[in-house]
């Protein structure tokens, strides 16, 4: 093997090596400064134009990412945020290392949801598997949603802010949700669809990816909630009075769910039994 050496080369041979070496390094360092564009800040955010009009579609969605959204929507949001990937690695290459923190004022927005999408979005098998499942996953939505307000005390949307005391609480309520929408799932649309939560829920949240879900205590199974389909109003109960011998109801109506509960609610059994006997009574005198 030769060895450019000046032992091995004569004076004048190896001079012309070291010029030509010297011509390449300049060439290519020539190179790459030429092909940086000069606004690269304002080509970064460029690389985004596509990736902000689908997730504003996200924004705008009937269901959310973790709820059922339609599966063609999750497909142009992810195929947006791969290529904006794509688009900010390769202004890199061709940008000196000390033009890289200009071209990353453009990810400020994704701080703290990179990890999340990248395990959503870079699956390929995602979408053949979440299209067969999609629509258990909206019928299932209401209650996946009820999950999130339990914990977070508030609905989110993808890549949500979530205020928290520490990174312990953020990981510990992600996992208490986990455990409510997990067996419900598991239950309602088969294990396979139990397997995609992780991945739609998790971009839902910023800073999701980076808990360590099993080194946190172990938490009691959340028991399934009951599906709450609206709000549950408190029974308003009638008042009763007895004037000359007549039983006086001066509030005949009780409501429990929105229904009458004569018919429905064994609790009210007896007060159907005293609103009759009372309507016998009317009649007769």
């Amino acid at each position: 093997m030769w060895t450019l050496t000046p032992r091995c080369l004569p004076p004048s041979l190896n001079h012309v090596v070291l010029r030509c070496w010297l011509i390449l390094c300049v060439t290519a360092v020539v190179h790459v400064v030429c092909d940086c564009p000069q606004d690269v800040t304002l080509q970064a955010y460029g690389c985004f134009t596509s990736y902000s009009t689908e997730l504003q579609n996200m924004y705008k969605s009937r269901h959310k990412l973790c709820c059922g959204v339609n599966v063609e929507v999750l497909r142009a949001f992810c195929s947006s945020y791969v290529s904006a990937v794509a688009c900010i690695t390769s202004l890199k290459s061709r940008c000196p290392r000390e033009r890289h923190s200009q071209i990353n004022k453009s990810l400020v927005n994704l701080q703290g949801s990179e990890k999340e999408l990248a395990e959503l979005c870079f699956d390929d098998n995602l979408y053949e598997q979440y299209a067969i499942h999609q629509t258990c996953f909206a019928n299932e939505g209401f209650l996946t949603e009820h999950c999130f307000e339990r914990f977070f005390n508030s609905t989110l949307r993808i890549m949500s802010r979530v205020r928290h005391g520490s990174m312990y609480d953020l990981c510990s309520n992600m996992r208490k949700i986990m455990d409510c929408v997990k067996p419900n799932i598991l239950m309602k649309c088969g294990p396979v669809a139990e397997g995609l939560v992780d991945k739609l829920i998790k971009p839902m949240v910023r800073r999701s990816s980076e808990c360590d879900y099993e080194s946190l205590d172990d938490y009691p199974p959340t028991q399934r909630l009951s599906f709450p389909r609206q709000s549950t109003p408190k029974p308003t109960l009638p008042v009763y009075s007895v004037k000359r011998h007549r039983l006086v109801i001066t509030d005949k109506t009780a409501l429990y769910h929105g229904r009458s509960s004569c018919a429905t609610s064994y609790n009210f059994s007896i007060l159907c039994v005293l609103v009759y006997v009372t309507k016998l009574l009317n009649s007769a005198s």
